[in-house]
């Protein structure tokens, strides 16, 4: 459509415009006699072999020389070639085509961006809608018309955040539900161990103690991972860091006694989720407990940038294929899973990761993380 309108616009305002063929009446009447007139060689002329005949036909051509003016040429009957010109081209007519092309273009571009227009709108709203999708689960309404070329991708989209809110509904509920629920049986079983050890000392009884405490362990652990859930928000601020590591320290000294618990504080204030910072430091202390022959050292440095903390025992060590830091999976058990993989979480959390290997000081496990202030 707008090709053939600037079409029409063109040959309304230049109906010559890219020919060379003129008649000499043409000439006379639309061109003032301005221009001189001179006999040429016809070989001086250089001109396609086209031309060359429709000069020896008695046809009048027009070269433009440059972009102000235009000679003509003509054999006439006793054969002699006449070049006339220059003729100078008006200014006016060359503004106009000049604003005729320049308004096709133009009426072209804003013809492609009323098409795509609504498309690169649309798909604007649901890139912000995604990303907020990320920051926080939710529901994603459909905000775009049916008429929308996106709407079918809307739709999917808007089903697919109400399964993924669903099931993580679901998970949460679940984690709560197995926490809670397995409690009250490990609770009457163990009412039932101590009433027997009253009584007589068995071996087996310190076994099936050993294996409650292991089940409890695992019970609390789905119960804190529900408690960290991506859909809780994250409350980041400075506190104070002396304090919190001693209260943290203090709660696993008065259960257990053949291990001693040292830290050093390097720091005056830590920066984050105070309550998710408590659960890595807890988590990382207990994995350390159940390997420990000894010792278990606490290490916390900070600056202004950036804090750093490191827990060591002197147990066996860790294996040379320990990976359970990225994904849970336990094909293999060794003691170690979703307590490293809720502290690896909360480390994502702070835009950081959590980093496993061998204490040099103390030759078992070390744990390692690092996140920005």
């Amino acid at each position: 459509m707008v090709y053939l309108i600037f079409s029409q616009l063109v040959l309304r305002h230049h109906p010559d415009s890219g020919k060379y063929l003129i008649t000499v009446e043409q000439l006379l009447t639309s061109e003032e006699g301005s221009a001189t007139i001179q006999a040429i060689n016809i070989n001086d002329l250089a001109i396609p072999i086209h031309l060359k005949k429709q000069l020896e036909k008695g046809q009048t051509i027009a070269l433009r020389h440059n972009e102000a003016s235009i000679y003509y040429y003509r054999i006439n009957a006793a054969g002699i070639l006449f070049e006339i010109g220059p003729v100078n081209i008006e200014k006016s007519q060359q503004g106009t085509l000049t604003l005729l092309v320049v308004a096709f273009y133009l009426g072209l571009i804003l013809v492609v961006l009323t098409l795509i227009w609504p498309v690169f709108r649309d798909l604007h709203l649901l890139q912000y809608q995604a990303i907020s999708f990320g920051k926080k689960p939710q529901v994603l309404p459909v905000k775009l018309k049916s008429t929308s070329k996106i709407a079918p991708l809307a739709n999917t989209m808007h089903k697919m955040s109400k399964q993924v809110i669903q099931f993580i509904n679901m998970h949460q509920s679940l984690s709560q539900t197995i926490s809670h629920e397995v409690r009250t049986p490990i609770a009457r079983m163990r009412f039932a161990i101590n009433l027997e050890n009253k009584q007589r000392e068995s071996p087996y009884l310190t076994l099936i103690e050993s294996d409650l405490n292991e089940i409890e362990l695992i019970a609390t652990s789905y119960l804190t991972f529900s408690r960290i859930d991506y859909l809780q928000d994250k409350q980041f601020s400075s506190f104070a860091s002396e304090p919190f590591i001693k209260d943290i320290i203090n709660g696993f000294t008065l259960c257990t006694t053949q291990c001693i618990i040292s830290y050093q504080c390097q720091s005056e204030n830590l920066f984050g989720d105070k309550q998710a910072l408590k659960i890595v430091f807890q988590n990382l202390i207990a994995n350390a407990l159940r390997y420990a022959k000894k010792e278990i050292r606490l290490t916390l440095y900070s600056n202004e940038q950036s804090h750093q903390l490191i827990v060591e025992d002197d147990g066996p060590g860790l294996a040379k294929d320990f990976e359970p830091l990225n994904k849970f999976e336990q094909k293999n058990s060794n003691g170690y899973g979703l307590g490293l993989y809720i502290v690896n979480q909360i480390a994502l959390w702070h835009e950081s990761k959590l980093d496993a290997g061998r204490s040099a000081s103390l030759g078992g496990a070390k744990f390692s993380m690092y996140w920005k202030n």
